[in-house]
This record gives structure tokens, C-alpha cells and sequence, in this order.
């Protein structure tokens, strides 16, 4: 054998060595990245699975906060950050020597409240009340105390709500709290997160979507609270986001889900899930729906909804939509209709013709916390707010306070007895604790 045909087959067996090593490290590196074959990642697995990334420069504590550090290869494909994404870093709530611990309350189920009401009138006894009202002493340098005597000091000397928390939103720290970390149904509180959520994919908010029959007959079958909007009527994304977080309507919390996922709503909710991972409260908070309906799969906790509420604030979009007190939605976006909705002489939306007939062009909706809590001082004033009501949430509310020296607050409180009573809960935490 010549010299020549000795080199060509020693590089032809260096060749064959190398092609085998290559083979062994990606058999090797697949193995320990996604485990044996039947484990490995398809792009036709669907939404639900979730392709962990190399995070190895990272710091593996995250994970232990809740933080999910997975990202679907589907939900990278096809669901495109829009122009109103946003990049936020959220505040982590914690606990000091100082903060005040107020002494739980009493939980019951509106079954069990039921219950307990029947065997009151069955034993001739008055009717029954759960309530877990409980007087706040002020911190030595509050703001705002309340003066004992002075018009209604009593009512805003109190808590009825059986779960509150107040945060320092600037730096974190729990203020005060009662029962702040225990499980609590979200009500329509979880519409907050519905428009975080939304938002991360919206480019045009002038785009439409046209209200179908299915949304229609949800909220009107459910009993939701709603915009009231009807299958057919044509809005736009920005009247959606409005008009989930004013007057808290499901009809526009279904539309926005349904226009993000082209009506895949458990699609939104696990986009949902992801973004309460991003906030580190996945150990504590899951939700089932975008609206808020009851179920034992949509809960969370007062601090959790308060770390939602900070970051949905931290967008201009949203802040805006959760502080604005009145709003009018157009419900069709022809050239027509829009002329007469944008009328400068009817903003109020009323046209009465030559035989005193009245025509309504748009709905007249408000966030009925903001309306109410105007009306008292509260050291400063309520930026953003959003409610919830269920039979079992009871009612419930978030809130985003500024001070008049720059401090900023979140008050949320759960199972309170009535709407009105919880946003004097509200009155009475910011003007006890905040400075």
C-alpha cells in the first residue's frame, strides 16, 4: 500500500471517530436537557407545554419565589408581544417588626352563612350577621387620623373586611395587614390581571372586534356585571380595556380574551398564569377565568392582587382606565355612527328628535369605588381602583393611593359585607396608617 492511500484512509477513520463523538454529545446533551425520547418537546403539543430554557447563568432562587423561568414554543410562535407590552419589575411585598397584625376574621361560605341565617329563624333568635368589624388604633405618625367625635370617626375608625393588606407600594413593605397572605376568590378583581395580560399583546387599540353571541349570552346568562353590550355590537380594543376595568364588565373581559386568542379563552388564561408567574405569586394565585366567575380554581390572596394592581399601574394605559370615574363606550365604529357619538353639542350621548323622542348613541358606564370614595378623605387621592362580588368573594376592592407627600399605597381588602362598607374600609386604612 502506497503512502497516499495510508493518509487517505487515516483521514477517512478520523473522519468517521469525529462524526461518532458528535453523535455521542448531542445524544448526551439531549438526554440531560429534555430526558429520554418520549419527553422531548413537539411544536404540536400545544400551549400547555412548556419548554424549559437553558437558565443556567441564572439564579436558580427564582424558582423558589414562584417565578416560572418556561416559555411555550407555541406562545413564542403566535403570540407576538404588541405595541402596549411592557417590561416591569415587581414589587415583593414583605413583612416587618413594625407592621401592624390585625386579629382574623371569620370566614364562612354564603352556604354556610345560609345555613347559619335559617337556624337563627328557626330558634326565634335575631337575624343573623357575620360580622368582624374591628376598631384600628392609628400609628403615632399617620396623616390623617381619624378625630373621635368629629362626623362619621366611628365608621372610619373600623375594618369590617376579613382579609386586608396595605403596601408601601415604593419599597414593598406590608404597612398593616389581616390575614394578607390567606386564599381568597378574586372576584372581578381578577380582571385587573385579564387587561395586564391582554395588554402584552395588543398593537392597535383602535383595532375592532365585534361581540358574539357566545360573550352575549355568557354575561346575560351568568347575571356579570357588564358594559351591556350586545352580539353584534362592533368596539374597539381601547373601549374593551375601558370598559373591563370601569364599570367591570365581563362582556369586555370575554371580548379582549377572545380578540388576544382568536376566542380560545383557556389559551388566555394560561397566558394569564404565565403572567402571574412573571410576578412571582404562582405558588399563591391560579385563575380558571378571565372574569372572575366564582370557582375554586380562580383564587389569589390580598398581597398577591396588590403586587397585580402595582404593575398593571406601571402601565399608562391601564392606570388611566383604572382611575378614570365616568366613561362613555361607543358600541359601533362606522363613520355614521362615530359623527353623531363625537357630537361636541351631546357629549352626553341623548339626541331628541322633533317630537320629543330621545335616541342614546354610546352607554354611560363608572367605577362606582371612585365615584363613592371621592367623597372623603382618604390623605390624598385614590389613583386607580377595581371591585369584585361574588356569593363567596363577598365584596372585595383594590386600590392605588398618592399622599400628599409622594408616597404611594395599595390598599385590597376581601370578604367585606357590602360595597359601600368597603370603601369605607379603604377610608378608614389609608387614613389610619398612611403617612
Amino acid at each position: 500500500m502506497n503512502k497516499s492511500k495510508k493518509i487517505t484512509i487515516l483521514m477517512i477513520l478520523i473522519l468517521i471517530s469525529a462524526g461518532l463523538l458528535a453523535g455521542m454529545t448531542f445524544f448526551i446533551v439531549r438526554t440531560i436537557r429534555y430526558g429520554t425520547a418520549s419527553h422531548e418537546p413537539s411544536s404540536e403539543q400545544g400551549l400547555t407545554e412548556l419548554v424549559t430554557e437553558d437558565n443556567s447563568e441564572e439564579d436558580p432562587g427564582d424558582q423558589e419565589d414562584g417565578y416560572i423561568d418556561e416559555v411555550s414554543r407555541d406562545e413564542e410562535a403566535f403570540f407576538k408581544k404588541g405595541r402596549y407590552s411592557m417590561e416591569y419589575i415587581p414589587i415583593q411585598p414583605y413583612i416587618t417588626e413594625s407592621t401592624v397584625r390585625l386579629p382574623a376574621g371569620i370566614y364562612m361560605t354564603e352556604d354556610e352563612m345560609k345555613a347559619a341565617a335559617t337556624e337563627a329563624a328557626n330558634n326565634g333568635e335575631e337575624e343573623f350577621v357575620l360580622d368582624n368589624t374591628i376598631t384600628l388604633t392609628p400609628l403615632d405618625d399617620a396623616a390623617d387620623p381619624v378625630i373621635p367625635g368629629t362626623e362619621n370617626s366611628e365608621i372610619f375608625s373600623q375594618i369590617n373586611s376579613d382579609y386586608m393588606i396595605l403596601i408601601d407600594a415604593d419599597s414593598g413593605e406590608v404597612i398593616a395587614e389581616r390575614s394578607g397572605d390567606a386564599r381568597i376568590y378574586p372576584a372581578s378583581m381578577t380582571k385587573v390581571l385579564t387587561v395586564l395580560t391582554a395588554c402584552q399583546y395588543i398593537d392597535d387599540l383602535d383595532d375592532t372586534f365585534t361581540i358574539t353571541e357566545d360573550i352575549f349570552k355568557y354575561w346575560d346568562s351568568n347575571g356579570c356585571s357588564a358594559v351591556g353590550l350586545q352580539a353584534g355590537d362592533t368596539v374597539t380594543v381601547r373601549e374593551m380595556i375601558y370598559g373591563t376595568l370601569v364599570c367591570s364588565g365581563a362582556d369586555c373581559a370575554l371580548g379582549l380574551s377572545d380578540y388576544v386568542t382568536g376566542g380560545d379563552r383557556d389559551q388566555f388564561v394560561m397566558l394569564m398564569n404565565l403572567e402571574a408567574a412573571k410576578l412571582g405569586i404562582s405558588e399563591t394565585s391560579h385563575f380558571s377565568n378571565c372574569v372572575g366567575m366564582h370557582d375554586e380554581e380562580n383564587y389569589s390572596t390580598c398581597k398577591d392582587i396588590s403586587v397585580i394592581l402595582a404593575a398593571a399601574m406601571e402601565n399608562e394605559l391601564i392606570r388611566d382606565a383604572l382611575g378614570t370615574r365616568r366613561y362613555r363606550c361607543a358600541t359601533q365604529t362606522d363613520a355614521e355612527y362615530m359623527e353623531l357619538f363625537n357630537d361636541p353639542e351631546h357629549q352626553d350621548g341623548v339626541f331628541t328628535d322633533e317630537d320629543g323622542n330621545e335616541t342614546y348613541v354610546g352607554i354611560h358606564i363608572k367605577n362606582s369605588f371612585l365615584t363613592r370614595v371621592d367623597n372623603f378623605d382618604v390623605n390624598g387621592s385614590i389613583e386607580g381602583a377595581k371591585t369584585g362580588y361574588t356569593g363567596d368573594s363577598r365584596c372585595c376592592a383594590t386600590s392605588y393611593l398618592t399622599t400628599p407627600s409622594g408616597r404611594h399605597y395599595i390598599c385590597t381588602t376581601g370578604f367585606g359585607m357590602y360595597a359601600k362598607r368597603v370603601v369605607w374600609d379603604h377610608v378608614a386604612v389609608y387614613r389610619a396608617y398612611t403617612k
